[in-house]
This record gives C-alpha cells, sequence and structure tokens, in this order.
C-alpha cells in the first residue's frame, strides 16, 4: 500500500484503527469470529462480488487473521 501513493493517502486517516484494542477484547471478538464456517466467510466475498480468485484469497487470510486472534 505504500507503493500505491494514491491509496496511502486515501486510507492514512485510518492507522490508529486497531491500535490500543485491550487483548481481552482482541481475544472476545476472535472467539465470535471462530465460530463462522469456513463457507460462510467465503459467501460474504461472494455476495460483495469478488471473483472466485479473491473469494479464495480473502478468505485465507481472514481464517488467518481469526486464528491470530484466537492464539493470543
Amino acid at each position: 500500500m505504500i507503493v500505491n501513493f494514491r491509496e496511502y493517502f486515501s486510507r492514512r486517516h485510518i492507522m490508529w484503527i486497531g491500535r490500543e484494542v485491550p487483548v481481552e477484547d482482541a481475544k472476545w471478538i476472535g472467539s465470535l469470529l471462530g465460530r463462522l464456517s469456513d463457507g460462510q466467510i467465503r459467501d460474504a466475498f461472494r455476495a460483495g462480488g469478488y471473483s472466485p480468485a479473491e473469494v479464495d484469497e480473502f478468505a485465507v487470510l481472514v481464517e488467518q487473521r481469526i486464528a491470530a486472534l484466537n492464539s493470543l
């Protein structure tokens, strides 16, 4: 994103999001998100109009981030 200056400057104002989140809160949201099935995650991206390749890529990333939250 830093290489794409237009994208960087359009999003830099939201860089604070996620900072100073208490670990307990991160664990809590991870436990809720962990209840989602693989199909539900993929359906969300399909409903957003993403291509099948993007659905697969984004679903894997979301599942990895959920796992990271659950490993806190």
